[in-house]
């Protein structure tokens, strides 16, 4: 059994079925959001909707990145996800995306 076929049999048995990003984000863009809403991922896999929500909310809001990160994060969406690997690829693309963690010289 090839690594990649192993590697969708496992998700399968945790019952995951990962969503394409350019399909999740579609879908979010046609949520009617409001910057008062909280919306609930419950099984967040890799980040595919998680992130484009991030984004609508973050447009919603001002300050910098960081303040808006923080209060979406806070405010407007949380989740879980019962496998450690997809948690952190998770979360993994949310710092790609919204540098969380800035060194000073």
């Amino acid at each position: 059994m090839s690594v990649a076929k192993a590697a969708r049999v496992h998700k399968r048995l945790r019952g995951q079925f990962l969503t394409p990003d350019d399909l999740a984000a579609r879908i979010v863009a046609t949520m009617p959001l409001r910057v008062s809403d909280l919306v609930c991922e419950p099984g967040f896999g890799d980040g595919s909707f998680l992130l484009p929500l991030i984004e609508r909310f973050m447009a919603m809001r001002e300050g910098t990145d960081q303040e808006r990160l923080t209060a979406v994060l806070s405010e407007n969406v949380v989740g879980a996800e019962i496998d450690p690997e997809m948690h952190n690829q998770c979360l993994m693309r949310i710092a790609a995306r919204w540098v969380l963690y800035r060194r000073t010289a």
